[in-house]
């Protein structure tokens, strides 16, 4: 009977083991990708010239499984050349579109990352930082 127990139990913190974060991305009220692991070849997405030219955004929503507490997420917009062109605090980024075609002006083709860091300074000095790739977004005709 106790190892049926804790069979279960083992069981238990397997399936909160896999828990993890995940992220969608909607441009024009339209989901673009939906996605919870890391995979900078499957995570790529296009979008079009014209569905540019509309009034409308980009949106990233990204929900963390198990927040750190007075931990702030940040979400970058980085060039293939691994330069910087824009970013945000907070799990949820809206860009307008007319904002969306200037980064693609100076990049072509737009890499998303993510990455949390403790809000007190002290903390964040000790912490070792890993950015994870979001999604690659592309510019299509």
């Amino acid at each position: 009977m106790k190892s049926v127990a804790a069979l279960f139990i083992s069981l238990g913190f397997m399936f909160m083991a896999t828990a993890q974060d995940s992220w969608n991305i909607t441009h024009n009220g339209k989901m673009r990708l939906q996605a919870a692991e890391e995979a900078e070849l499957k995570n790529t997405f296009s979008l079009r010239i014209t569905d540019m030219n509309k009034k409308g955004s980009l949106v990233l929503a990204y929900k963390e499984v198990e927040g750190e507490k007075d931990w702030v997420r940040s979400i970058m917009v980085v060039s293939p050349a691994d330069a910087e062109l824009a970013s945000f605090k907070g799990t949820t980024v809206t860009i307008q579109n007319a904002s969306l075609r200037s980064l693609f002006k100076k990049s072509g083709i737009l890499k998303l990352y993510t990455m949390s860091l403790p809000s007190d300074p002290a903390k964040a000095a000790l912490v070792r930082v890993r950015r994870i790739h979001l999604a690659t977004i592309t510019l299509t005709k």
